[in-house]
């Protein structure tokens, strides 16, 4: 699929971005068995051994990049939850800094498939996936 044009990509953003958050929240069990060992380290390795953030960090990021691409509501009520994470880490919660560093990932992989969408950076696919890979990957 092409990128989406001028006149309907604030609809595909929406779609797209509530199908993440709810792949996030409601189908955890079918991503939480996801393969991780490409991502950045910061992204997965904070918790306790055997313990570790490892494949959850797909829940940050795709709950966090779904509410940046449905805009200011669904940033602000993304920010609520990354909040949480920061108080976690702050009161030594093993896994918090790999959590915040996967929302804060999370936003920036938002950000960059709005931009595709909306057509503010060129809307060539290399230039997504490299965009993408330099935010999530080793």
């Amino acid at each position: 699929m092409g990128p989406v044009g001028n006149d309907n990509w604030r609809d595909a953003a929406d779609t797209l971005g509530a199908s993440m958050i709810d792949t996030a929240y409601n189908h955890y069990s079918e991503h939480i068995d996801n393969g991780f060992a490409n991502f950045k380290s910061i992204l997965t390795d904070a918790g306790e051994p055997g313990k570790e953030q490892g494949a959850g960090v797909y829940g940050h990021i795709l709950s966090q990049a779904g509410a940046q691409l449905l805009g200011p509501l669904g940033q602000v009520v993304a920010a609520h939850a990354a909040l949480y994470d920061v108080a976690q880490w702050a009161s030594g919660h093993a896994q918090g800094k790999s959590e915040v560093a996967g929302n804060v990932a999370g936003v920036h992989v938002g950000v960059h498939m709005s931009n595709f969408l909306s057509g503010v950076t060129p809307r060539d696919k290399e230039r997504l996936k490299n965009s993408l890979r330099s935010e999530l990957c080793q």
